[in-house]
Formats: structure tokens, C-alpha cells, sequence
């Protein structure tokens, strides 16, 4: 029953028959919900389907007493449809009392925020529907401007906004449609009747003109879509790529020969340090206490000879020499060998380098071609919208004149002009939107 909900809104007679006949065996099943049941409900207004409609809205009334917000909300919506759409005797008392209802309702501001844009789009249409005086609005005028007044004018955003985008568009139809049921009335029906068989051939010919551009249209956006898509990945690859080259730049060259050998520095006669003074004991002679006679020592510092000085400072500087001709030997060995490791790293570095740079440029630039061809994709994607745009502008307004000059000649051979200005000529619940918050509740 899931999967049939999702389909709701098909065109296709058999299809929409199995989508009625799986949510009533849904319905009998112990797993029911109220979604199922509003499910079905929707499905008998897409259908158009009076009496349908009327069971289901029932069956709900009866199983589930106490419903949900949303339940009840797309119940009252339904019932207004339902009041305008039959052809009822109490027709016009019930959709009244369900239309102050709703503007009740919708004032407040106290609903979810999507149904009280459902029933603020709903009221809108509704009042932009019955403005014509063909229309002979079974809701009186003095309600209709009390709807605009309350909500045209209302504190919250979205019921505004939705009241006037419902009652702008329908108002226009409303308009459009009076104005063909006054033109096909003032001309002789064999006129009305060459002006639609010449509407409907042109329609054949702009209908493959305009399939064309837009199968043509919706090939080139699937491959500029997939185009995008790929030259982003790619352009995300290039990114690591191009950080991953940094982190390379950042790290040393292998092969450095590490810290170069450190030269001796000559030893300097001058650097020598020599004691200049030399210690030595002397001794002398005192009475202790007893007047005994003691001889007693003391050390006593004396300037040395300035030749001893100078031999002192010869030694300590031949043996400094001979031990700076052995470390000179060995640095001068050490030195020789490291200075070429030294450049071939460098070379080596250089060489590293500048091919990392290359690589990062080429990546860059690859990057930045990428970012071009995602921008062109865009622009002939978007020039073909544009065409196409130009192309459904011109075969929509064909088609509407096609369309209300239809619904003219069926009302009129009636003689029931008011109904040309209700449902089915009018949409008045949005099934594809009330079935997105349909499949929304199915998921929660």
C-alpha cells in the first residue's frame, strides 16, 4: 500500500484502479492507519469521484473518531471540495459552514506550518473562483471579502503569501475563462468550431516542436548534469592531488648528507693559559703556649721566571698543534667526501622541486579547465531551458485558449455555466502536495 500511495496522481485509468482497490484491502487488513484512509481519500479526489469520496470521508468519521491534526486538517480541505464539486441540494449551506471553517482555522495560525499553507492556497483559489458573477458563488460575497480581508492581511507569512499566490492565479483563470464564455456567446458556434480545429492542429505541430526541443533539452541536461558531476569529482581529486604535492614540497629530499663535518680552529699561542704564579712552603719557628719552641709551615703563592713561563706555554702549544694536524687530517678526509654528497642532494632537491611544481601547475590548471567546462555545461543547459521556456510559453497559451474555449462550449451546451467555474476546471486540492505530506507521515 506504500508503494501505491507514491503513485496517486497517475494519469493512467487501470493504474489508478489498483491504487483504490489495494488501499481498500489495506483498509481491511488490522494494520490499518489513518494515513491508508486519507491515502484513499486523495485518490477518490483525484479521481473526481463525488460519491467515492464522500464513502472514504465517512469510513474515516466512523474509524477514527479522535483523528490526527493532519487527518482532520485534510479532511475539512476535502470537504470543501467536495460541497463546491456536488451537485447537492444542501451544497451550498455545507460548503459555506466548512469555508468559515477553514478561515477560522487559518487565521488562528495555531496548525502545522504546511497545513496551514494547504488551507490558506485552498481558500485563496476558492475566492479568486467565485469573483465572477457567472459563477454563482454558493458562498456568499460578504464571506468571500471577509476570507480576503482576514487572511490577505494576516500576521503570519505563509498564510498571506499562500492566500494571495491561490487567489492571483485563480482569479486570472476565473477572468480568462469569463471572457471566453462571453466570446464563444457572441459568435455562431461553426466560427468556434473552425477556431479549435485550427487550435488543434497548430497544438499538433508546436507539440512536436516542443517535444523535440525538450527531449533534446532533457538529454543535454542529463549529460551536462553528469558531465558536472563528474568533473567535480575529478575536480575534488585534483584537490587531494594538489595536497598531497604540498605535503611532498614540505618534506625533505631523501639522501641529505646530514651535518657537514665541523673544521678545527688553529690553535693560538696567545690562547695558551699559564699559571704565572707557582705555590711553595715555607717554614718558620714560633713559641706555643708553653714557650716551647714549633716549627710551623704555610704555602705562599710566587711570580715564576718569565722563561719558565714561556716554555710552559711552547708545550702546551706544540702538543695543541699536533692535535689540530690530526683532527685538520681527518676534517679535510671527512670534507672531501661530503661536499659531493652534499651537491648531488642538492641537484636532486632541484630536480624534485621543479617537478612537484610542474605537477601542481598542470593539476591546477586541469582544475581550473574542469571549473570552465562545469560553467559552459551550465550556460547551454540553461540556454536550452530558456528556448524550451519560450516554446512552453507560447504552446501553454494555446493550449488555454484550447482548454477554455472547451470548457465554454461544454457549459454552455449544459446550461450550467456556474460550473465551469468549479472543480474539475479549477484545482482546488493540490494532490501531488497533500500526497508529498502523505508519504512524509508514512515515514515518521
Amino acid at each position: 500500500w506504500q508503494e501505491a500511495c507514491k503513485l496517486i496522481g497517475t494519469q493512467d485509468p487501470d493504474l489508478s484502479e489498483k491504487i483504490e482497490k489495494t488501499l481498500r484491502e489495506a483498509l481491511r487488513s488490522p494494520q490499518r492507519s489513518e494515513v491508508m484512509a486519507c491515502a484513499l481519500v486523495l485518490q477518490a479526489v483525484h479521481a473526481g469521484d463525488c460519491d467515492a469520496v464522500k464513502a472514504a470521508l465517512a469510513g474515516i468519521r466512523s474509524v477514527y473518531p479522535k483523528a490526527s491534526t493532519e487527518t482532520e486538517c485534510l479532511v475539512a480541505r476535502v470537504r470543501l471540495w467536495l460541497w463546491l464539486t456536488a451537485n447537492d441540494p444542501k451544497g451550498a449551506e455545507y460548503a459555506t459552514a466548512t469555508f468559515r471553517e477553514l478561515v477560522t482555522h487559518a487565521n488562528r495560525g495555531v496548525l502545522p506550518k504546511p497545513e496551514l499553507r494547504a488551507h490558506s492556497q485552498l481558500l485563496g483559489t476558492v475566492c479568486g473562483m467565485l469573483q465572477s458573477e457567472l459563477a454563482e458563488s454558493p458562498i456568499s460575497i460578504d464571506n468571500l471579502k471577509i476570507a480576503e480581508k482576514c487572511l490577505a492581511e494576516s500576521q503570519v507569512s505563509d498564510v498571506t503569501s499562500r492566500f494571495k499566490q491561490g487567489q492571483q492565479s485563480a482569479l486570472k483563470r476565473a477572468q480568462a475563462l469569463e471572457q471566453t464564455i462571453n466570446h464563444v456567446k457572441a459568435r455562431a458556434p461553426d466560427e468556434v468550431a473552425v477556431e479549435q480545429s485550427d487550435r488543434e492542429a497548430k497544438l499538433a505541430e508546436m507539440g512536436y516542436e516542443f517535444t523535440s526541443t525538450r527531449d533534446l533539452m532533457i538529454e543535454v541536461v542529463r549529460n551536462a548534469r553528469e558531465a558536472s558531476r563528474q568533473n567535480t569529482l575529478d575536480r575534488r581529486k585534483l584537490a587531494e592531488y594538489v595536497k598531497k604535492l604540498n605535503r611532498d614540497w614540505a618534506t625533505p629530499t631523501e639522501g641529505h648528507p646530514g651535518q657537514p663535518p665541523v673544521e678545527p680552529r688553529m690553535p693560538r699561542k696567545s690562547d695558551i693559559r699559564v699559571d704565572e704564579y707557582e705555590t711553595k712552603t715555607e717554614y718558620e719557628t714560633k713559641r706555643d703556649a708553653n714557650n716551647n719552641t714549633v716549627r710551623v709551615s704555610k704555602e705562599v703563592r710566587v711570580k715564576r721566571d718569565s722563561s719558565d713561563i714561556e716554555r710552559e706555554r711552547e708545550f702546551g702549544y706544540l702538543q695543541r698543534m699536533s692535535a689540530y694536524r690530526v683532527h685538520k687530517a681527518d676534517f679535510d678526509q671527512r670534507i672531501a667526501i661530503y661536499v659531493p654528497l652534499l651537491n648531488s642532494w642538492i641537484e636532486a632537491d632541484r630536480i624534485r622541486r621543479k617537478k612537484l611544481q610542474e605537477e601542481r601547475a598542470a593539476a591546477e590548471a586541469r582544475s581550473d579547465e574542469l571549473l570552465e567546462s562545469n560553467k559552459q555545461l551550465r550556460e547551454e543547459a540553461s540556454d536550452l531551458k530558456s528556448e524550451f521556456r519560450e516554446q512552453r510559453t507560447d504552446v501553454e497559451i494555446l493550449a488555454e485558449k484550447y482548454e477554455l474555449t472547451d470548457i465554454a462550449l461544454q457549459t454552455l451546451a449544459s446550461q450550467s455555466i456556474s460550473s465551469a467555474f468549479r472543480p474539475p476546471y479549477f484545482e482546488l486540492i493540490d494532490v501531488e502536495d497533500e500526497k508529498f505530506r502523505l508519504l512524509g507521515r508514512i515515514k515518521k
